[in-house]
C-alpha cells in the first residue's frame, strides 16, 4: 500500500489555476486513494496557497463544476460602532495616500521595465546601501 505524500507543492495560476488545481487534486484523490488533507506540509504560491488553505481547513478538493454551488447566502452586515467606523475611515485615507504615492512612481517604474531600463536599474541599484 502506498503511503501518503509528506509535502504537497502547489503553484500559482490565478482563479483559473485554482479551479484547475482543485480538479486535478480531486482526480488524484479519486485515482490513488490519497487523502491530500493529511499531508505534513503544504507549500503554495498564489492560487496554490489558496488551495493549500482549503486543504488545511479540512475541505476536500472539488471539481470546478461543484465549486460555488454549496455557498450560503451572505449574512446581513453588522452595524458598525464608532471605533470601527473611525478605523475604517483611517484605512481608506491610508489606501488613498498609498495609491497617490504609487502613481507618482509609476512612470519611473514603467520606464525601468523597458529594454533601456537595465542601465537605469543598474545605476539606481549602485546607490543603495
Amino acid at each position: 500500500m502506498r503511503s501518503r505524500p509528506d509535502v504537497l507543492v502547489l503553484g500559482g495560476g490565478g482563479v483559473l489555476g485554482e479551479a484547475w488545481m482543485m480538479g486535478v487534486l480531486a482526480g488524484i484523490e479519486d485515482g490513488t486513494g490519497f487523502d491530500l488533507r493529511d499531508c505534513d506540509y503544504y507549500l503554495g504560491t498564489s492560487a496554490g496557497a489558496i488551495v493549500a488553505a482549503h486543504l488545511v481547513a479540512g475541505q476536500p478538493p472539488r471539481r470546478p463544476s461543484s465549486m460555488g454551488t454549496d455557498l450560503e447566502p451572505p449574512a446581513a452586515p453588522r452595524p458598525v460602532d464608532g471605533l470601527a467606523a473611525a478605523g475604517l475611515a483611517a484605512a481608506r485615507r491610508a489606501g488613498a495616500w498609498a495609491l497617490a504615492a504609487g502613481a507618482t512612481f509609476a512612470p519611473l517604474a514603467l520606464g525601468l521595465a523597458a529594454p533601456g531600463g537595465a542601465v537605469a536599474r543598474t545605476l539606481l541599484l549602485r546607490r543603495l546601501p
